[in-house]
């Protein structure tokens, strides 16, 4: 049990189990664990890309993973499967996060294959999509999507 299993609204803690039981994700489990605030004013259901554990360490040091990347990994109100998604240039392309920022969907052939924040010198490709939980969806990725460069997110 995590420290904070306790207060970690009911409606999050499905996703939030998925995370944990997956062995590349502890990393993402463990920001959950110590952010899970970032969510406060998020409703069900939840997207979430989860990036691997790898990707994360490749961003922060190990104890330097600041709480506002949680926000930019989650979308409040809506379980977005890939299909959900808008291959068209512009705007359309654009999801709301619960930090309230916008990342962007990239595809090919009109089909996403991965996913893009601000920053980021390059999309993190999508390596399962689709994930269902009773509360939302999870997308795993293999490169972190938040601001990384400037870290003007956070």
């Amino acid at each position: 049990m995590l420290a904070n299993d306790n207060i970690i609204p009911f409606c999050f803690s499905d996703i939030f189990g998925l995370i944990c039981k997956t062995s590349d994700l502890t990393k993402l489990c463990s920001l959950i664990d110590k952010c899970y605030f970032a969510f406060k004013d998020a409703v069900a259901p939840f997207t979430l890309f989860a990036p691997t554990d790898q990707e994360i360490i490749n961003q922060f040091a190990e104890d330097d993973i600041p709480c506002d990347v949680l926000g930019f990994h989650g979308v409040s109100g809506e379980a977005l499967k890939v299909t959900d998604f808008n291959c068209e240039a512009g705007d359309s392309s654009l999801i709301g996060m619960v930090n309230g920022k916008n990342t962007r969907v990239k595809c090919k052939n009109g089909m996403p294959y991965a996913i893009k924040g601000g920053g980021n010198n390059s999309p993190a490709n999508f390596i399962e999509t689709d994930i269902e939980a009773s509360n939302g969806i999870i997308h795993r990725s293999e490169e972190h999507t938040s601001e990384l460069q400037s870290r003007q997110y956070l």
